[in-house]
Formats: C-alpha cells, sequence, structure tokens
C-alpha cells in the first residue's frame, strides 16, 4: 500500500476468518480506532506490562512465586470477561438497547445423530423436493419493530461453541449463560442498560445468548452459523423486515 509521509490515512480492516481473532499493527506508527462494526468508540491508555516485585531484605535463597495463567479451557473465566464488557452509554453516545418487545423468538441449536446427506441434484428440476422439510424459516418483522432472540444451544451429541452473525443490523446483548435458559430467573439480571453491542456473537458450548436489535432496515437479512459446513447443515435462517409502507412485493 503506497502511501505519503505526513498524510492520514482511513483504513477498513475485515477480518474475514472463519472463528478466529486477529491482531492488526502497523511497525513504526500508532493506530487510532475510528468505529467497530458501525459502533462508535472512545480511545483509552493502555501499558501492558510483567514485572517481578522483591520486597527489601528478602532473603536470596526465597524461591521466586512466579503467577500462575488460566487453563487453556477456562471457560467460566472467558465467560466472566465477556459479561464484564458495556457499552459507552453517553450522553454523546446513548445505547440502542430496546426497552420493550414486540417479537420474541427462543431458537435451539443442535445436530443429531445423523448426519447431512448429499442431495444428487439432476439439472431437472423434480415435480415434489421430497428431501426438503419445514424447519426454521423466514420470519416476518414489521418495519421499526423491536425482536428479542433467545438462542440456546442443545449440542449433546456434538458440543461446540457456535458464532452466529445476522446481516443488516447490530443487536444489543443483554444476557448469556450456561445450561438451559430459564425465562422466570434469567431474564432478572438482563442488562438493559449498558450491553455490548455486536453482529457476531458466540452461542456458549451447551449454554445461551440473548439479545435485542430494532427492524429499522427493511430487506430479507440473513442469520446463521459462522461455520460454513453448519450452514450447509441448516443453521441458518433469514428475517424479513416490511418497509415502513406495510408488506413489500418480495413478501
Amino acid at each position: 500500500l503506497p502511501v505519503e509521509s505526513g498524510k492520514t490515512y482511513l483504513l477498513r480492516i475485515i477480518n474475514a476468518a472463519l472463528n478466529e481473532e486477529l491482531f492488526y499493527k502497523i511497525a513504526g506508527h500508532s493506530l487510532t480506532a475510528c468505529t467497530f462494526i458501525d459502533s462508535p468508540v472512545v480511545s483509552v491508555d493502555n501499558l501492558t506490562a510483567i514485572a517481578t516485585l522483591q520486597y527489601t531484605g528478602t532473603l536470596s535463597t526465597t524461591p521466586t512465586l512466579f503467577t500462575i495463567p488460566p487453563p487453556r479451557n477456562a471457560t467460566q473465566i472467558a465467560n466472566d470477561f465477556n459479561k464484564s464488557l458495556k457499552s459507552l452509554n453517553s450522553k454523546k453516545y446513548l445505547s440502542k438497547v430496546p426497552q420493550t418487545v414486540d417479537y420474541s423468538l427462543h431458537i435451539t441449536s443442535t445436530f443429531g445423530i445423523n448426519p447431512s446427506q448429499v442431495y444428487n441434484y439432476t439439472a431437472t428440476p423434480p415435480v415434489v423436493a421430497s428431501q426438503t422439510t419445514n424447519d426454521t424459516k423466514a420470519y416476518r418483522l414489521a418495519f421499526n419493530s423491536t425482536v428479542h432472540v433467545v438462542l440456546q444451544d442443545t449440542g449433546a451429541i456434538a458440543p461446540k461453541s457456535l458464532p452466529v452473525h445476522l446481516h443488516g443490523f447490530n443487536f444489543s446483548v443483554v444476557g448469556s449463560g450456561v445450561g438451559n435458559y430459564d425465562p422466570k430467573t434469567n431474564q432478572n439480571n438482563f442488562n438493559l442498560v449498558d450491553p455490548v453491542e455486536r453482529n457476531t456473537i458466540g452461542v456458549p458450548t451447551g449454554g445461551w445468548i440473548a439479545f435485542r436489535f430494532r427492524a429499522d432496515n427493511p430487506g430479507v437479512w440473513f442469520f446463521h452459523c459462522h461455520f460454513e459446513v453448519h450452514i450447509t447443515g441448516g443453521l441458518k435462517m433469514i428475517f424479513l423486515v416490511h418497509t415502513n409502507k406495510g408488506r413489500p412485493s418480495y413478501a
């Protein structure tokens, strides 16, 4: 990328990886984050350092005690960190989390014992597509309505954290947990003040997440798992958002 000295450049960095976090820097330069998935950000000073403290008068024979890092599969530690994240929610950057709900969805995801099968398409459309079934389908939403979604992972056969992505919108992550979602107790702990804003989120293994968004972007929007093999297996659906003039022609 040819650049000129003294000029400021705006870079849009897209992580096109499947399920990995990437770190980006330019040697010898400082970067200023302007926005993140179309959400405002505020710069903060950060200094990360590692040091060993030795108290005056300590005997030379005293062994040095090193910090013990968390285990690689520290699920609870990772979940606690994710729950501690908050949005800015200030007078300048108001939180967009809906306080009322027009549509409430509870969606479960799992893979059965029997895997997906190959459909031998012959280029001549069959009269009846006998191998298709009516599972999760297009979900219609009125324009500017508010939507509450709970995603529950029930993968007992092949448990795995699922990264799910919603096209066309950012959503507010109001809650998450491990185990089965209980609407009587879990919703009492929802963060409706300053939740983080995302368009992609990981559903905990054997757990759940809850998010809300406002359907103010008319169109047909894909909602799917980010694992391509899971998309072919059926972990996908669409939201059909009407225009402000009512049901569109494609509905």
